[in-house]
C-alpha cells in the first residue's frame, strides 16, 4: 500500500512554481510509488476556473470569497487522509497557508517533512 503524501506549499501561486510542481517534483514523487494528494489539483474545479475567469475584480474577490470554506474542506480532509506532509518552505518566510496546512496536520498527527 502507497505511502500517502499530502503536498503543502505555494508552488501553484507562479508559473514558474507551477512548472517545477508539475513537471519535475510530482512526478518524482509518483515514480518512487507514493500516492499524492495535491491540493493544486484537489481544489481545480469548474466553480474555480469560473471565478479566476471574472474581469471585474469585485465580482471575482467575491466569488472567491464564497469558495473558501469549500477548499479549506477539501485540503482538511486530504490532510486527514494522508499519512505525511511533505511542505514546501522555500521564502523569506513559510507561506501562511503552508503554515496553517503543517499546524493542522501537527494536531493531527501527521508525519511532517519540510524542503527548502
Amino acid at each position: 500500500m502507497a505511502i500517502k503524501l499530502y503536498l503543502a506549499g505555494p508552488l501553484g501561486f507562479s508559473e514558474v512554481g507551477r512548472l517545477f510542481h508539475f513537471e519535475k517534483f510530482v512526478p518524482a514523487l509518483q515514480q518512487r510509488g507514493f500516492e499524492l494528494l495535491d491540493p493544486w489539483l484537489l481544489n481545480d474545479t469548474p466553480e474555480l476556473q469560473q471565478a479566476l475567469a471574472l474581469t471585474d475584480l469585485n465580482a471575482q474577490r467575491k466569488a472567491l470569497a464564497e469558495l473558501n470554506h469549500d477548499i479549506g474542506r477539501i485540503n482538511a480532509e486530504a490532510i486527514d487522509a494522508c499519512d505525511w506532509i511533505i511542505a514546501n518552505l522555500d521564502g523569506v518566510d513559510v507561506d501562511s497557508s503552508t503554515a496553517a496546512e503543517i499546524g493542522y496536520g501537527f494536531a493531527k498527527g501527521k508525519k511532517i517533512f519540510g524542503y527548502r
